[in-house]
């Protein structure tokens, strides 16, 4: 989990504290609050489509804000979804199971009950990105 964008992307193409990181194991979808510190989910979500390794990952928006313009600018860059931060557990595996290539991921969530995934729709603030490697 990341607290911000800068240590979303360090994680994600192993730089800065995590470097030496094996890039390989990528997480195999990304939570993505837009309104993270120090560079915002729109920048982290651009950085994520524009790059050979990560523009393949499953990025699903987690916002509270359903402005029309969000949503547009979200898609515009390729977002896989949204999902709203009030939104419970269930809700979160109906939208992975949206996204068709993520299909197994979804039946892995329901049945394992991700703590990823609880995490960040519980009732208290949602951290800025959860990731999960696919092993």
């Amino acid at each position: 989990m990341a607290r911000d964008g800068v240590d979303a992307l360090d994680f994600l193409f192993g730089t800065g504290k995590y470097c030496g990181r094996d890039v390989r194991e990528m997480p195999v979808v990304v939570l993505l609050d837009l309104k993270i510190p120090r560079l915002h989910g729109f920048e982290v979500l651009r950085r994520l489509r524009t790059d050979p390794r990560t523009q393949g990952l499953a990025v699903i928006i987690v916002t509270s804000s359903w402005d029309g313009e969000d949503l547009l600018r979200g898609y515009s860059l390729k977002a896989d979804g949204f999902i709203s931060k009030t939104a419970g557990f269930e809700k979160l595996v109906e939208a992975l199971k949206c996204l068709g290539r993520q299909t197994s991921l979804a039946e892995e969530s329901s049945a394992l009950k991700l703590p990823f995934a609880e995490g960040l729709i519980s009732n208290s603030p949602p951290a800025s990105l959860s990731v999960r490697s696919h092993r």
